[in-house]
């Protein structure tokens, strides 16, 4: 038989014919396990991120004190004039606000604030945008118009609310017209804009500050007093990153898939050197004239399916595994959200384990056919006698 490529001929001839499943399949498998770790690593490290930026709202949330609520604009002024700053918004967040939804009274976190204001910061975090933000901004005479969040369904857009007043005054009606974003950790949350809960004749005096910039630990450590709690984004997330439930999860998936890659790798190379009948063919063809280094080709060839199955498919597999049992594991109870965390594909690192998983083809071969050479050619023929 004649041709032009030999490599390939021979390479894939060998690979048809090895006829051996368990060494794919313990490295397919290996490689995905790895893969599966790595996944729920990434989902939970940006779960925790996600996390602490809804709980904040911000690079820094100032919580001012009921008795120096007054100071608020005073101090959001202060944290605005300092460099690195690129929004400082100010609110009115009263939790557990009395609010009449229909002929059910629910205590929902009342948000009011400039909305305009609000979106542009919303903008410049990772925090979703919310579109019915815009509706707040010019209301229409009549109902104040609201956004609304609940946990169990008690408030829906479209329903009337009411905003009992203190001293008797007549309740401001209040409209949804949208979802209301997530703001903390609260699972009710109604939000209005300032304008127009001051139209109702409700003024309002901000209690909470939110800072974003690169240079918000700064500016609120300086301008900050005693009168307001500073509660920082990085704080939070290393708080909770620090954990030793979110702690050890996070290690032991780094551990693990890191060990599954190294049996990988040693399923791989016990493969290749427990293949005698491979070295024997290629010792004989070499009688022929084959070249010592085709010979290290037409063995790589007949590795290479087998990789490149576990380089492609196991990651592929490993993210179905976790996409799987991201409900069941309930992630969301580690990372603090309302809801499990997204899935986060790490790309770079699943690059790296079928890259690993080539090289090991290029470290491999060389390494077995420099001990297979010490054999002599008469004992290698006399063994397929």
């Amino acid at each position: 038989m004649r041709s032009r490529r030999p490599l390939s001929v021979f390479g894939a001839a060998r690979a048809a014919t090895a006829g051996r499943v368990l060494p794919p399949l313990a490295l397919v498998t290996a490689t995905a396990l790895a893969s599966f770790a790595l996944v729920l690593d990434a989902t939970a490290r940006q779960g925790v991120t996600d996390g602490s930026w809804r709980t904040v709202g911000a690079d820094a949330r100032l919580d001012v004190a009921p008795a120096a609520a007054a100071s608020t604009p005073t101090l959001a002024a202060r944290v605005a004039a300092a460099p690195g700053i690129d929004h400082v918004v100010v609110a009115q967040v009263t939790d557990r606000a009395r609010v009449i939804a229909d002929t059910v009274i629910t205590a929902p976190r009342l948000v009011v604030v400039d909305t305009a204001a609000f979106r542009r910061l919303l903008a410049a975090t990772p925090l979703p945008d919310v579109p019915a933000l815009d509706r707040l901004a010019d209301p229409a005479p009549g109902d104040v118009p609201a956004l609304v969040l609940s946990g169990d369904g008690t408030l829906q857009p479209g329903m009337h609310l009411q905003l009992p007043q203190p001293d008797g005054a007549p309740a401001i009606r209040l409209t949804a017209v949208g979802t209301a974003p997530a703001i903390g950790d609260a699972t009710d949350v109604v939000v209005v804009d300032t304008a127009g809960l001051a139209a109702a004749g409700l003024p309002t005096v901000p209690n909470t500050v939110w800072v974003t910039g690169v240079g918000t630990a700064r500016a609120v450590a300086t301008a900050g007093d005693a009168t307001a709690n500073v509660v920082l984004r990085a704080d939070v997330e290393r708080t909770r990153r620090a954990a030793p439930l979110t702690a050890g999860l996070l290690r032991l998936a780094r551990t693990a898939a890191a060990t599954l890659l190294a049996l990988g790798l040693l399923g791989l190379a016990l493969g290749a050197a427990g293949a005698p009948q491979r070295w024997q063919t290629l010792t004989r063809l070499r009688t022929l004239g084959l070249r010592p280094r085709d010979a290290r080709w037409i063995a790589a060839g007949e590795l290479l399916p087998a990789v490149l199955l576990a380089a492609v498919g196991g990651p592929l597999l490993g993210a179905a595994l976790a996409r799987l049992t991201l409900g069941p594991l309930e992630m969301r109870l580690l990372t603090r959200q309302a809801v499990d965390p997204a899935l986060a594909l790490p790309w770079g690192w699943l690059a790296l384990l079928g890259a690993a998983l080539l090289a090991a083809v290029a470290v491999v071969v060389p390494a077995e056919a420099a001990l297979r050479r010490r054999r002599q050619l008469g004992e290698v023929l006399r063994a397929g006698e």
